[in-house]
């Protein structure tokens, strides 16, 4: 019980008068869980990465790129690595694209996950 609390009914006990009913816990949350729907992406790996590490495409309940990403990973811890860099980014080796659209941010991918998005994760092209 909190100290307010306590006080208004010792207050209440010494006047001899009843207390009035203390309130309730509320159960609202504090901060309200997202009820959202989260979007369904359908991510694609090239089968240049299926070669290293077979990965079916696959729908997934996701907001962003890395939460998309993060279904893959848990299902295959490997892939993590070979997608990946030591910080936690893309590895430049790699791209990953959005409905046609190469990701913006390539050190979070916390580029936008919209419903029935398409996510490709791809082996970059280099050279000349």
């Amino acid at each position: 019980m909190h100290a307010a609390a306590k006080r208004a009914v010792a207050m209440f006990a010494s006047r001899n008068q009843s207390a009035p009913p203390l309130p309730r816990h509320s159960t609202k949350l504090k901060h309200p869980i997202d009820r959202r729907p989260h979007p369904m992406a359908h991510l694609f790996f090239a089968a240049s990465i299926q070669r290293h590490i077979p990965l079916p495409e696959r729908d997934v309940t996701a907001c962003s790129v890395d939460e998309a990403l993060s279904v893959a990973f848990a299902e295959e811890p490997r892939l993590r690595g070979y997608i990946l860099d030591d910080q936690g980014g893309l590895r430049r080796h790699l791209a990953v694209f959005v409905d046609g659209k190469p990701v913006r941010d390539r050190r979070r991918l916390s580029d936008p996950v919209e419903t029935d998005s398409r996510i490709y994760v791809v082996q970059a092209l280099s050279g000349g």
